[in-house]
């Protein structure tokens, strides 16, 4: 079943610089708290661990991380300039096991940790 969520969180930076973070893989567990480096970008979402690989990269305007493991999808950070930094947009798109309502709780679960590392990245910047 596939389920998608949409968050976005303000930070007091401009596109550019947002960019050059979350384009730098390497660097998420240092803002996100779900997220772990040393090799392949992993991303704690709805409980399980899955394996980030980027593509699509549009500098100061977004980044697509397509999702591997136990329920595969997509995140992607689509950028939005604002007056005084930028409006970071998160765009989660899973197929997660089970029916609608085990689907439903675990994007619940997913959002809470994409809010988490809006947060981190916020902290991150500001």
């Amino acid at each position: 079943m596939q389920v998608a969520a949409h968050d976005q969180g303000f930070v007091a930076a401009g596109p550019s610089v947002v960019y050059e973070v979350l384009a730098e893989l390497d660097g998420y567990p240092g803002w996100w708290p779900d997220a772990r480096a040393g090799g392949p970008l992993a991303i704690r979402l709805g409980g399980r661990w899955l394996l980030a690989e980027p593509s699509s990269p549009r500098p100061g305007i977004g980044l697509m991380l397509h999702l591997r493991g136990p329920f595969p999808g997509t995140l992607e950070w689509h950028l939005q300039p604002e007056d005084d930094g930028t409006i970071v947009n998160s765009i989660l798109n899973l197929d997660p096991p089970g029916g609608p309502r085990r689907a439903a709780r675990r994007m619940l679960r997913c959002r809470a940790a994409i809010r988490r590392g809006l947060v981190g990245l916020k902290g991150a910047l500001e």
